[in-house]
């Protein structure tokens, strides 16, 4: 069993040469670089009993070497991943890839209770798969502190529609977890990129579960209430930091998926003026005992960017040049997607994996 600590990345950039020509440059490490191309088909059963226990089961091809793999339950801190793994060889299979993973090898006590092997094992089914190249880079510092970055690209394939690859994932091989939120920092200053908070599996079953219908008739919600004022000034540090990776996480989740920027403009304006003022407050609390403050700069710099669309909205959006509103979509993704903003949220990620 091998836990997996990783902290993923996303990004529409090439960011192969820009890993390559500029991230490595700068960094006084030994490294090992190498490049696969890696097929997986990952399994449940119809009632989907490895979803429903946050597991994830696949095989994995690689030049015909094939790898079935089981990841349980672990714990994230809205975007770095802790789980556990379990990898099993399958062995050369020159002409065939095999049908389905056999769950009898991994070890006997990783399944939950009321778990009926026997049963999952006939009803095993291939849900949905993905198809990549892995360029891999083995960075090793001289303190033996070791990470495992490496640049997917290709697609996820499922009922028949895919969704593009194209992300970062640092893995920390040997050492302390804040090399992940040092490198993150660098490969954000370099690309414009944001967090990763699917896997690809997470990926394959929202591809499943979304019909043409759905997403035509997608309609963006607002997001619920994490907490109230009382429960900010009342809560104690753990109680704190829950709520603050939980407002963390709503505003890793924006995204421009709305049906016209007038709508974009609205919505999300206001979600992030509810999700920057309860950081605030929360991180308000927890500054009072730990006197550690990382985003006052940039929750200024929203809250200017945020005043500048509510103008724009009372003067509607119509009335704008195209040059304007594409420069508006701009100042709309930077809000998440901007270096300034990816630094806070890394931060905000380390000290809670600290908390």
């Amino acid at each position: 069993m091998e836990v997996e600590i990783e902290l993923k990345l996303s990004t529409q950039a090439p960011a192969g040469p820009i890993i390559i020509e500029k991230l490595l440059p700068q960094l006084n490490v030994t490294i090992e670089q190498s490049e696969v191309e890696l097929s997986n088909s990952y399994f449940d059963t119809l009632n989907r009993d490895f979803r429903k226990n946050d597991m994830g089961l696949r095989i994995r091809g690689c030049q015909h070497h094939y790898e079935q793999t089981l990841k349980t339950a672990g714990k994230g801190v809205a975007g770095l991943q802790q789980r556990p793994e379990y990898n099993i060889p399958l062995g050369i299979h020159q002409h065939y890839a095999p049908e389905k993973p056999d769950l009898s090898l991994f070890p006997a006590d990783v399944w939950p209770n009321r778990f009926n092997l026997a049963q999952v094992q006939k009803t095993l089914i291939c849900q949905f798969s993905t198809q990549f190249i892995r360029s891999v880079f083995l960075l090793t510092w001289s303190d033996r502190t070791q990470v495992e970055l490496v640049w997917d690209r290709g697609q996820v394939l499922a009922s028949g529609r895919s969704d593009a690859i194209n992300e970062i994932e640092l893995e920390l091989k040997h050492g302390s977890v804040d090399i992940l939120f040092s490198l993150g920092q660098q490969i954000a200053e370099l690309m414009p990129v944001t967090i990763g908070l699917l896997s690809k599996a997470a990926r394959g079953y929202r591809l499943m579960d979304e019909t043409k219908s759905e997403l035509s008739q997608k309609q963006p919600k607002p997001s619920t209430l994490i907490c109230n004022e009382d429960d900010v000034t009342q809560g104690d540090k753990i109680v704190l930091s829950a709520y603050l990776a939980k407002t963390l996480k709503q505003w890793q989740k924006m995204s421009m998926d709305f049906p016209n920027l007038q709508e974009a403009i609205v919505q999300w304006g206001h979600e992030l003026k509810h999700c920057l003022s309860l950081l605030e407050k929360i991180m308000g609390q927890l500054n009072a005992k730990l006197q550690d403050s990382p985003l006052q700069h940039t929750i200024v710099s929203l809250h200017e960017i945020l005043l500048s669309l509510e103008e724009l909205h009372h003067e509607g959006v119509d009335n704008l040049t195209n040059s304007q509103q594409i420069a508006v979509e701009q100042g709309l993704l930077a809000l998440v997607s901007d270096k300034k903003c990816i630094k806070v949220q890394l931060q905000i990620m380390q000290w809670l994996s600290k908390a």
